[in-house]
């Protein structure tokens, strides 16, 4: 059975307008563009996309992260996902 112990934490933030994130001391905040119906554009989908995969490889020698995140809204639906690594 694998562990997550000693596995880092990454803290993310989900506000109707930025998506901040901390690691360690290192921290990132990006705006959100939404269109009229609330959905995120798609060119916010691939920049949020590329800037996270940037800062999350700033630590390219861990093979796993453990991430926490907070979403600010009302009757929020809570899940546990783990994700396959990728490149």
């Amino acid at each position: 059975m694998k562990t997550l112990l000693n596995v880092p934490n990454v803290f993310i933030e989900i506000g109707q307008n930025s998506l901040r994130a901390l690691d360690g001391d290192d921290g990132l905040e990006l705006s959100l563009e939404r269109l009229e119906s609330g959905r995120l554009s798609a060119q916010c989908i691939e920049r949020l996309k590329e800037s996270l995969r940037v800062f999350l490889k700033k630590h390219s020698w861990r093979n796993a992260v453990r991430a926490y995140c907070a979403i600010s809204a009302r009757g929020v639906l809570l899940r546990r996902l783990s994700l396959p690594p990728c490149p």
